[in-house]
């Protein structure tokens, strides 16, 4: 075992309705993994269960060799950030105290947080551009505007590796783009990401590593080039796409042809 995250027969049923069919994979430090697949595939639940939110049925998650439940919350806080896709507010705190609790793993109980905590949350507030709403109350912003500061509270968190839980869903394009910035970003600076996404597009952009699951539970992972094909995807989605390379944008795009 070499690869930083690696699972191993992921099996994973609601109700008795089998979601997660027998999923193994490795993924190595400052590579991108997106999980693809239509709605209801699993993708967020194979996510919960890598940070031990669900427990799978069989099957084990390593992370550095370790089992993902053998390492206490605060291991598991320096391991592995997660950004879900939405957020149960019950307190009004400012932009800037959400964002510090990214660094709960690092400070002791009852302490105060250190000049480096708040040095890295303000790193992370600059890096997603949220400078302007540092004091305003995470209740009264707008949705984008969540996304982004739990994005920032993940990376306050300093892990090794991140989990996207379908960042880009309440993101105009704008502000989509600048979150697969960000991720490719991310693994120059030595993070090992993961990313969840209805998207075939956003898979191409990123374009290392994909594993796609079909509603059946079938699931392919490999290289993105090899694993998106116009036949799988077709298959796996329900609808007739196309590959086509674009030459303005020098890239492969996936387009939705509708008929």
């Amino acid at each position: 075992m070499t690869g930083i995250l690696e699972l191993k027969n992921i099996n994973f049923s609601y109700d008795k309705r089998k979601i997660l069919n027998d999923i193994s994979f490795e993924i190595n430090k400052s590579e991108i993994l997106t999980i693809l697949g239509p709605n209801g595939a699993g993708k967020s639940t194979l996510s919960k269960v890598i940070v031990t939110l669900l427990k799978q049925d069989s099957g084990e998650v390593y992370i550095d060799s370790k089992r993902n439940t053998d390492l206490d919350f605060s291991q598991r806080a320096q391991k592995i950030g997660y950004v879900s896709q939405s957020i149960d507010l019950k307190y009004a705190y400012t932009v800037f105290d959400f964002i510090l609790m990214g660094r709960a793993s690092y400070i002791s109980t009852f302490r105060q947080p250190k000049e480096i905590d708040i040095e890295i949350s303000n790193d992370a507030i600059k890096k997603m551009g949220l400078e302007d709403l540092k004091y305003k109350k995470i209740t009264e912003i707008s949705g984008g505007e969540r996304q982004k500061a739990m994005i920032a509270k993940a990376l306050a968190q300093k892990p090794d590796i991140l989990i996207f839980d379908e960042p880009t869903s309440a993101l105009d394009i704008s502000n989509q783009n600048i979150v697969l910035k960000l991720i490719r970003s991310l693994k120059k600076d030595g993070f090992t990401i993961i990313f969840t996404t209805h998207s075939p597009d956003h898979a191409l952009i990123l374009d290392e590593k994909t594993l796609l699951i079909d509603k059946k539970g079938k699931n392919y992972f490999g290289k993105t080039k090899d694993i998106l094909t116009q036949e799988r995807l077709s298959k796996v989605f329900n609808t007739e796409v196309l590959i086509e390379y674009n030459e303005k944008l020098r890239r492969k795009v996936c387009l939705n042809k509708i008929l």
